[in-house]
């Protein structure tokens, strides 16, 4: 399938990830679906980006460089944007309780993971009914 016959699938998510080369491999993934995707670097950079487009997912690591790790952003964006839908990912991940992150993470990923994974993940919080097609 090339780039040009994908449909656009109307979703646009921020990947949170001070890794480049995750980051942009991440990023590559989900556009190749449809999604618009941003990027961000650190949480400073995803909370400028926030009020500036409309967002529906974000995905962003646990450990971020400056002030504010993934689970502090996360709790923002829980906050300002409740709509938003936000995933956490991490070799760490499983540190955290459900409930503890129940209500500010609608899903999260250990690391490492397969693209797909992440693909599917998406799919599944950002169009359910889609998904299980």
């Amino acid at each position: 399938m090339n780039g040009s016959s994908i449909a656009r699938s109307g979703f646009t998510v921020l990947v949170v990830e001070d890794n480049d080369r995750i980051r942009n491999s991440e990023a590559e993934a989900l556009a190749s679906c449809g999604y618009d995707v941003l990027t961000a670097i650190n949480a400073d950079v995803a909370l400028q980006l926030l009020p500036q487009s409309p967002i529906d997912l974000v995905i962003t690591d646990v450990r971020l460089p400056g002030g504010m790790d993934g689970i502090a952003l996360s709790r923002a964006v829980k906050k300002h944007w409740p709509d938003v839908k936000v995933m956490i990912v991490g070799a760490d991940v499983d540190q955290f309780s459900s409930e503890d992150l129940h209500p500010i993470v609608d899903d999260r990923l250990k690391k490492p993971f397969k693209l797909s994974e992440l693909q599917g993940r998406v799919a599944k919080l950002l169009d359910p009914k889609g998904a299980a097609k």
